[in-house]
């Protein structure tokens, strides 16, 4: 059978399915295309991106133009077919992963990477996973502060703050979207959420909003959920005993903060900009398929279910649908 193939090749065959903006469209600022799958694969000397599928035939046309792709299409089956992949991008909507990713493993990839929230519900998460045991296929899903070398810097530093006083985590766009990247890096961070109280709901008709406060095992944390209409935010601050630690515009920037004499005030203490780390968030996905590749650890669906089941017990708690 095709999933029992064993991969000797070298240069990996890689393929998209689905052409939108994480998969390789412009940065909306600088139109350097960084934070993205097919900029990944293509200054990966090991892969090679060979196919791009997508349900509208001119966008995916206009991708494979942009990113020299030799294949391209909307028939995702055909594609998969002609080209023998070893791993593919899945960044379709979310309704649509579990029948990309059961067309994915059948045409024998030992790697998909694929956009978060993995499925639209717990039942075809749980089918997903039972599949790709039986492929034998190893799933990254893109929760990507876990790839950047910023946030390892961050988590080596905790220890240095003696103790989480408290955290404040504000977030835009929604639970089920950047807030489930808030919720991921919280469970990575401080461990399992013992209980929680939800403090205000956006419902908003896209991006329905939570706000609620977290009783992790190591930390208290005011999770807050703003509306994205206002503007963007993705921000983190750690209020430790020793210092503070800042995640700033979603990772771009983190500052380290430590305890000082204050200059004004004999005997008082403040906190002073100890160091600063940027630089390396708009390369995120290039550290994911390396740290990937190399067999290091990457979310997958074990994550992905401690995230979900979370998400779910908020909602049923606020009301939510």
């Amino acid at each position: 059978l095709m999933y029992k193939r064993k991969n000797s090749r070298k240069v990996k065959k890689c393929v998209i399915i689905g052409c939108g903006q994480i998969a390789g469209g412009s940065d909306p600022v600088d139109g350097t295309f960084i934070r993205t799958h097919a900029k990944a694969y293509k200054e990966n000397p090991k892969c090679h991106l060979s196919a791009v599928c997508d349900t509208n035939r001119n966008r995916a046309k206009r991708f494979a133009e942009k990113w020299n792709v030799p294949v391209y299409g909307t028939n995702t089956c055909k594609i998969l077919k002609e080209v023998n992949p070893d791993i593919v991008s899945i960044c379709t909507p979310t309704n649509c992963h579990e029948n990309d990713f059961v067309l994915a493993l059948q045409s024998g990839a030992k790697y998909i990477w694929m956009e978060k929230p993995a499925a639209p519900d717990m039942k075809s998460l749980q089918r997903m996973e039972r599949k790709a045991k039986k492929f034998a296929a190893q799933v990254w899903i893109n929760y990507s502060r876990r790839y950047d070398p910023g946030f390892h810097i961050l988590t080596d530093a905790l220890p240095g703050l003696k103790g989480v006083q408290t955290v404040r985590a504000c977030y835009t766009k929604g639970l089920h979207h950047n807030g489930c990247h808030m919720i991921d890096l919280l469970l990575w961070l401080f461990g399992p959420v013992k209980n929680f109280e939800i403090t205000s709901v956006l419902r908003d008709p896209h991006y329905p909003t939570i706000s609620a406060r977290l009783q992790h095992r190591n930390a208290v944390v005011d999770l807050i959920g703003l509306d994205y209409k206002n503007y963007s935010l993705f921000d983190l601050d750690i209020l430790g005993n020793k210092g503070c630690i800042k995640i700033i515009d979603g990772g771009r920037k983190i500052q380290f903060e430590k305890v000082i004499n204050d200059k004004f005030y004999k005997g008082y203490k403040s906190l002073a900009l100890q160091k600063e780390h940027s630089g390396t968030y708009e390369q995120f996905m290039k550290f994911g398929l390396d740290r990937g590749l190399s067999g290091q650890d990457m979310p997958g669906f074990k994550e992905e279910f401690k995230i979900q089941t979370l998400i779910q017990r908020m909602i049923s708690a606020s009301g939510l649908k």
